[in-house]
Protein backbone atom coordinates (compact mmCIF):
# COMPACT_ATOMS: atom_id res chain seq x y z
CA UNK A 1 0.00 0.00 0.00
CA UNK A 2 1.34 3.43 -0.94
CA UNK A 3 1.28 5.71 2.11
CA UNK A 4 2.36 8.81 0.17
CA UNK A 5 -0.42 11.08 -1.10
CA UNK A 6 -0.69 11.60 -4.86
CA UNK A 7 1.69 14.20 -6.18
CA UNK A 8 0.04 17.48 -7.20
CA UNK A 9 1.88 20.31 -8.84
CA UNK A 10 1.06 23.99 -8.48
CA UNK A 11 2.60 26.54 -10.79
CA UNK A 12 2.52 30.15 -9.52
CA UNK A 13 2.30 32.64 -12.34
CA UNK A 14 5.18 35.04 -12.69
CA UNK A 15 5.64 38.28 -14.57
CA UNK A 16 8.13 36.61 -16.90
CA UNK A 17 5.81 33.73 -17.66
CA UNK A 18 8.05 31.25 -15.80
CA UNK A 19 6.83 28.91 -13.13
CA UNK A 20 7.79 27.51 -9.77
CA UNK A 21 6.68 24.04 -8.75
CA UNK A 22 5.80 22.75 -5.30
CA UNK A 23 4.23 19.45 -4.36
CA UNK A 24 1.81 18.43 -1.68
CA UNK A 25 4.46 16.01 -0.37
CA UNK A 26 6.02 18.92 1.43
CA UNK A 27 4.87 19.39 5.02
CA UNK A 28 4.49 22.56 7.03
CA UNK A 29 7.27 24.36 8.85
CA UNK A 30 5.97 27.69 7.66
CA UNK A 31 3.58 28.74 4.94
CA UNK A 32 3.48 31.64 2.57
CA UNK A 33 0.43 32.30 0.48
CA UNK A 34 0.99 32.86 -3.20
CA UNK A 35 -1.31 33.47 -6.10
CA UNK A 36 -1.10 30.38 -8.25
CA UNK A 37 -2.51 28.83 -11.36
CA UNK A 38 -3.67 25.33 -10.53
CA UNK A 39 -2.45 22.86 -13.15
CA UNK A 40 -3.40 19.59 -11.47
CA UNK A 41 -6.70 17.79 -11.97
CA UNK A 42 -7.06 19.33 -15.42
CA UNK A 43 -7.98 22.78 -14.10
CA UNK A 44 -5.74 25.33 -15.76
CA UNK A 45 -5.94 29.09 -15.51
CA UNK A 46 -7.96 29.47 -12.31
CA UNK A 47 -6.43 31.88 -9.80
CA UNK A 48 -6.28 30.57 -6.24
CA UNK A 49 -4.39 31.28 -3.05
CA UNK A 50 -2.17 28.23 -2.60
CA UNK A 51 -0.16 27.59 0.51
CA UNK A 52 3.41 26.72 -0.42
CA UNK A 53 4.77 24.85 2.55
CA UNK A 54 7.86 23.00 3.55
CA UNK A 55 9.43 20.96 6.39
CA UNK A 56 12.59 18.90 6.74
CA UNK A 57 12.28 15.17 6.10
CA UNK A 58 11.63 12.85 9.01
CA UNK A 59 15.07 11.21 8.66
CA UNK A 60 17.69 13.19 10.55
CA UNK A 61 20.15 14.62 8.03
CA UNK A 62 20.32 18.14 9.35
CA UNK A 63 23.77 19.73 9.39
CA UNK A 64 25.46 23.11 9.53
CA UNK A 65 26.59 24.53 6.20
CA UNK A 66 26.76 27.84 4.32
CA UNK A 67 24.15 29.25 1.95
CA UNK A 68 23.69 32.29 -0.25
CA UNK A 69 20.91 33.59 -2.46
CA UNK A 70 21.46 32.56 -6.09
CA UNK A 71 23.70 35.04 -7.96
CA UNK A 72 25.15 36.38 -4.67
CA UNK A 73 27.32 33.36 -3.85
CA UNK A 74 30.60 35.09 -4.72
CA UNK A 75 30.10 37.91 -2.19
CA UNK A 76 31.10 36.78 1.34
CA UNK A 77 28.87 39.36 3.05
CA UNK A 78 25.82 37.57 1.55
CA UNK A 79 26.88 34.08 2.67
CA UNK A 80 25.18 32.81 5.83
CA UNK A 81 25.70 29.85 8.12
CA UNK A 82 22.56 27.71 8.13
CA UNK A 83 21.19 24.47 9.52
CA UNK A 84 19.60 22.27 6.86
CA UNK A 85 19.17 18.87 5.29
CA UNK A 86 21.17 19.11 2.04
CA UNK A 87 18.87 16.58 0.35
CA UNK A 88 15.71 18.46 1.32
CA UNK A 89 14.98 21.08 -1.32
CA UNK A 90 12.23 23.27 -2.67
CA UNK A 91 12.34 23.46 -6.48
CA UNK A 92 15.98 22.44 -6.26
CA UNK A 93 16.90 25.20 -3.79
CA UNK A 94 18.18 24.67 -0.25
CA UNK A 95 15.75 25.04 2.67
CA UNK A 96 17.80 26.62 5.48
CA UNK A 97 17.16 27.54 9.09
CA UNK A 98 19.17 30.34 10.75
CA UNK A 99 20.07 31.48 14.25
CA UNK A 100 18.66 34.90 15.13
CA UNK A 101 22.11 36.56 14.99
CA UNK A 102 22.54 35.33 11.41
CA UNK A 103 19.09 36.66 10.45
CA UNK A 104 19.98 40.04 11.93
CA UNK A 105 23.16 40.06 9.81
CA UNK A 106 21.03 39.21 6.77
CA UNK A 107 18.63 42.04 7.60
CA UNK A 108 21.55 44.47 7.38
CA UNK A 109 22.10 43.91 3.62
CA UNK A 110 18.52 43.25 2.43
CA UNK A 111 17.76 47.01 2.10
CA UNK A 112 20.25 47.05 -0.81
CA UNK A 113 17.60 45.05 -2.67
CA UNK A 114 14.60 47.15 -1.52
CA UNK A 115 13.70 44.52 1.06
CA UNK A 116 14.03 44.09 4.78
CA UNK A 117 13.24 41.80 7.68
CA UNK A 118 11.35 43.20 10.65
CA UNK A 119 11.28 41.21 13.88
CA UNK A 120 8.07 40.97 15.93
CA UNK A 121 8.84 39.89 19.50
CA UNK A 122 5.21 38.98 20.23
CA UNK A 123 4.96 36.44 17.39
CA UNK A 124 8.69 35.58 17.35
CA UNK A 125 8.69 36.07 13.59
CA UNK A 126 10.66 37.97 10.99
CA UNK A 127 8.55 39.52 8.21
CA UNK A 128 9.73 40.80 4.83
CA UNK A 129 9.01 44.38 3.77
CA UNK A 130 9.49 44.04 -0.01
CA UNK A 131 5.79 43.72 -0.89
CA UNK A 132 3.45 45.17 1.76
CA UNK A 133 0.50 43.50 0.02
CA UNK A 134 2.09 40.03 0.30
CA UNK A 135 4.57 39.95 3.21
CA UNK A 136 6.30 36.70 4.11
CA UNK A 137 6.61 35.82 7.79
CA UNK A 138 9.11 33.35 9.18
CA UNK A 139 8.31 32.19 12.72
CA UNK A 140 11.00 30.82 15.00
CA UNK A 141 10.99 27.08 15.57
CA UNK A 142 12.94 24.68 17.78
CA UNK A 143 15.04 22.08 15.98
CA UNK A 144 17.53 19.81 17.74
CA UNK A 145 17.49 22.01 20.85
CA UNK A 146 18.16 25.23 18.89
CA UNK A 147 15.78 28.10 18.21
CA UNK A 148 16.00 28.81 14.46
CA UNK A 149 14.21 30.86 11.79
CA UNK A 150 13.29 29.46 8.34
CA UNK A 151 14.08 32.64 6.40
CA UNK A 152 13.16 32.02 2.76
CA UNK A 153 12.82 28.30 3.45
CA UNK A 154 10.54 27.10 0.67
CA UNK A 155 10.34 30.45 -1.13
CA UNK A 156 13.82 31.97 -1.71
CA UNK A 157 16.53 30.70 -4.04
CA UNK A 158 19.13 29.56 -1.50
CA UNK A 159 22.22 27.70 -2.77
CA UNK A 160 24.63 25.69 -0.64
CA UNK A 161 28.09 27.25 -0.96
CA UNK A 162 31.62 26.74 0.29
CA UNK A 163 32.62 28.31 3.59
CA UNK A 164 33.67 31.90 2.88
CA UNK A 165 37.15 33.08 3.78
CA UNK A 166 35.86 36.40 5.19
CA UNK A 167 32.71 38.44 5.75
CA UNK A 168 30.55 35.68 7.21
CA UNK A 169 29.72 35.63 10.91
CA UNK A 170 30.28 32.41 12.81
CA UNK A 171 27.00 31.33 14.40
CA UNK A 172 28.40 28.59 16.64
CA UNK A 173 27.52 30.43 19.82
Amino acid sequence: MNVNPPKRTYSPSTASGGSIKATNRTAIAHASLVSATVVSAGIVGLRHKVSVTHKPRLEHRMQWTYVAIADLESRPEYVHRAYLDPEDTWNGWACPYFKKTEVERMAAWLPEFDDGLVYDEVTDAFTTTYDPDAPESFTGTDIDGMHLYPIGNGSWTWSIVEEPTSGCANSDS
